[in-house]
């Protein structure tokens, strides 16, 4: 976008490459320190690290449908980071609340732990998504 209105600069590239690189590290070690305080096993790291790269998808498309119409931008960003909050869910349900909950000896208050780690962990995709839309 930046080249389009004739300010590109190389140290564009390498700042929006270090926050999004910083921002899936954090995300990262976020989420895995969640599954450790909430006594879960963790799936291995590039798991947790693949799952992040989904995230660059909604923010590409976003971007691109928003280079065509403007106005279109924001809704489809809220949008993405909804999808990739369910996504997660769905995902890290599997790992975090087995189907066979009796033969792990999870109490109602472990369940309802996890299930609010869910959430949370749905609700950080729209701070992160717009700490990556925002231009540097």
């Amino acid at each position: 976008i930046s080249g389009t209105k004739g300010v590109f600069t190389p140290e564009k590239m390498a700042s929006t490459a270090s926050v999004a690189i910083g921002v899936v590290t954090f995300e990262v070690l976020l989420i895995r320190l969640g599954f450790y305080l909430v006594n879960a096993k963790g799936a291995p790291w590039l798991d947790f690290v693949a799952f992040r790269g989904y995230k660059f998808v909604g923010l590409v498309v976003s971007l691109l449908i928003g280079c065509i119409a403007r106005f279109l931008y924001f809704p489809l960003l809220l949008y993405s980071a909804t999808m990739m909050g369910l996504f997660l869910i769905r995902t890290y349900r599997r790992i975090l609340l087995p189907s066979d909950q009796g033969s792990v000896g999870l109490t109602s208050a472990d369940t309802a732990t996890r299930n609010y780690f869910l959430l949370f962990i749905a609700l950080l995709q729209y701070p992160l998504y717009w700490l990556l839309s925002v231009k540097p």
